[in-house]
């Protein structure tokens, strides 16, 4: 492409630490208190007592100052993870079965318990969930071999057991 202008490089922006929300250092910046900081953090979207835990203590609050605003996050009802948890399977249904959305969970800081009892109201319409999702991948069933192994596979990695998928798709000996 001879002849062709080009434009100058835009200028490169430094990068910034992206566990120190604000700051372009994990030093803590312009003197703002952990609250406030989780304050700021949770502004952007619910996280939960582990995430924020862990991104204030990267921050370098200390740990008495970061325990006391998480507790005054929990009373004032910013801080909840029974919440949050019920959010995220919400926000998975349809997409994920309830092993795929127990492992979500427990990636972001959840209790077993918790992540493993929200995820648990997946289990309801989880075979429509995968009829659906198998639909809208590969179309309407009969499969060929390659496709259905293809589909059970794809199914499994979401989370759906093995009895919905086994249910959903034909074994290879109905095929033939």
């Amino acid at each position: 492409r001879r002849g062709r202008r080009r434009s100058p490089p835009r200028r490169l922006r430094p990068r910034r630490n992206p566990l120190a929300v604000g700051a372009t250092t994990t030093s803590r910046s312009s003197g703002s208190s952990a609250f406030e900081r989780a304050l700021r953090l949770l502004a952007a979207h619910d996280r939960s007592r582990a995430e924020l835990s862990a991104r204030l203590s990267a921050a370098g609050h200390p740990e008495p100052e970061l325990r006391a605003a998480l507790g005054r996050l929990a009373e004032l009802g910013y801080l909840d993870d029974a919440r949050l948890a019920a959010a995220e399977v919400a926000r998975f249904r349809g997409r994920l079965g309830p092993a795929g959305a127990e492992a979500k969970l427990l990636g972001r800081g959840l209790s077993p318990e918790l992540a493993k009892g929200a995820a648990e109201a997946l289990r309801a319409g989880e075979a429509s969930a995968a009829r659906a999702l198998c639909a809208e991948r590969y179309g309407a069933p009969p499969f060929e071999p390659k496709v259905l192994a293809r589909a059970a596979r794809f199914l499994a990695g979401r989370g759906f057991s093995a009895e919905v998928v086994e249910a959903l798709l034909p074994r290879d000996d109905d095929v033939r």
